[in-house]
């Protein structure tokens, strides 16, 4: 499941630097984007250009400058989709 690293100071342009991490097995390269596979069979396209670190490691890290409110967003659901399938995985 994703995990969001914390969220950097914002910058004069006041956005913040977001990075998101997913195992590597999960995510597939394609020219121009990646797929990351769900646990539901579902994938999720993200661009290229926002793979920081390939999958050479254990993790694939994402990173993009957002707006803060849009990064807390993310490190909300990125949260909640990670109880949710520990909660399943224990169960």
């Amino acid at each position: 499941m994703p995990h969001a690293h914390p969220i950097a100071t914002p910058s004069p342009d006041d956005l913040v630097t977001l990075r998101f991490s997913v195992p590597s097995g999960m995510v597939t390269a394609a020219p121009g984007e990646v797929f990351i596979r769900t646990a539901a069979d579902g994938v999720i396209r993200v661009p290229k250009t926002l793979v920081r670190e390939d999958g050479g490691g254990q993790q694939t890290v994402f990173e993009a400058r957002v707006p803060r409110d849009v990064a807390a967003a993310v490190r909300s659901i990125c949260a909640e989709l990670y109880r949710l399938t520990s909660s399943q995985a224990e169960g």
